[in-house]
């Protein structure tokens, strides 16, 4: 709704450094080959899109990644608006330290992430197994 992206002023945020694009006009739903096409064509190689005034669009080389991307992005951008309120500027992260957490947060992270949940869902409801 802002018409931008997050600030990232966390560590988490390194998740998405150069690797989010956004879509300022967003006027409905990809339901055809060449809205797909279009859309892709112009968020480049970007695994995270976030739809203006929609949601997002959350990629990843598997399920556990775009999931770990999914719920990320809710965080950072929840840390970035409490950061906004204080009418404050958020210090500055190091780009290399990012460089280096983002490789981190993605190999590591995402899988972590996805074995959690998934122990949680199936301690809550058993029959997702069946």
């Amino acid at each position: 709704a802002l018409g931008t992206l997050p600030d990232l002023v966390h560590q988490t945020g390194s998740l998405f450094l150069d690797d989010m694009y956004l879509v300022e006009k967003y006027d409905g739903e990809i339901d055809t080959p060449w809205r797909a096409a279009e859309l892709a064509g112009q968020v480049g190689s970007a695994n995270l899109i976030i739809l203006a005034n929609h949601g997002v669009i959350a990629m990843g080389r598997n399920l556990a990644e775009a999931a770990y991307r999914a719920v990320s992005i809710e965080r950072v951008c929840r840390l970035a608006y409490d950061v906004m309120v204080t009418g404050r500027k958020p210090t500055k992260m190091n780009r290399g330290d990012m460089v280096g957490m983002q490789v981190s947060l993605i190999e590591r992270a995402a899988d972590v992430y996805w074995a959690g949940a998934a122990r949680m869902t199936i301690k809550a409801d058993r029959t997702v197994l069946t």
